[in-house]
């Protein structure tokens, strides 16, 4: 019974970061089209320089040179929203450490507000810690990870907002 627990808490990692991946993927897509990358030349240029003077072949020209941010492949996402779920884990732990000391009793008051406030100011650290992975995993800027990293929030909202409504409706045709 045990190892099924743990294999069907595994299989749901896995499903989670493979969301995580599509959802990643689908906001580097959409910020590509709202960039509108540039259109390429003939050849790309990349690797071909005059002062190249060893022996070996300058490197060769890249693939998709026309696309402004480059879309991680599945196992690349997986990765990326894994570290950022571990960057999250840590934010959460850390600033809840904080308010549990700081704040005594700061959920007395009403129970969904601890929660609340942890989360309103977790959310920039979370923002950026995802914008600064892209930036060391992908090759682009800052801004251009930022931007992707915002189409990936605006796109979880979405999908949250649709998954909240549809158990919202299932759940008052069944009755409480």
């Amino acid at each position: 019974m045990f190892l099924f627990g743990c294999g069907g808490v595994l299989l749901g990692l896995l499903l989670g970061l493979l969301i995580g991946s599509v959802i990643l993927r689908a906001a580097a897509s959409f910020a590509n089209r709202i960039l509108k990358p540039t259109k390429r030349t003939d050849e790309d240029t990349f690797g071909q320089w005059d002062d190249w003077d060893s022996g070996e072949p300058g490197p060769g020209s890249r693939k998709n040179a026309d696309r402004t941010i480059p879309e991680p492949g599945i196992a690349t996402g997986m990765l990326i929203t894994f570290l950022w779920g571990v960057v999250q884990a840590c934010c959460y732990g850390i600033l809840g450490g904080v308010m549990a000391l700081a704040f005594d009793d700061f959920g007395a008051r009403s129970e969904w507000l601890g929660p609340l406030v942890l989360f309103c100011f977790s959310l920039p650290a979370s923002y950026l810690a995802l914008a600064l992975l892209l930036v060391v995993t992908l090759p682009t800027s800052f801004g251009r990870a930022a931007l992707v990293a915002f189409l990936h929030y605006a796109i979880g909202l979405v999908i949250a907002l649709v998954v909240g409504a549809a158990v919202s409706l299932a759940w008052s045709a069944v009755g409480p």
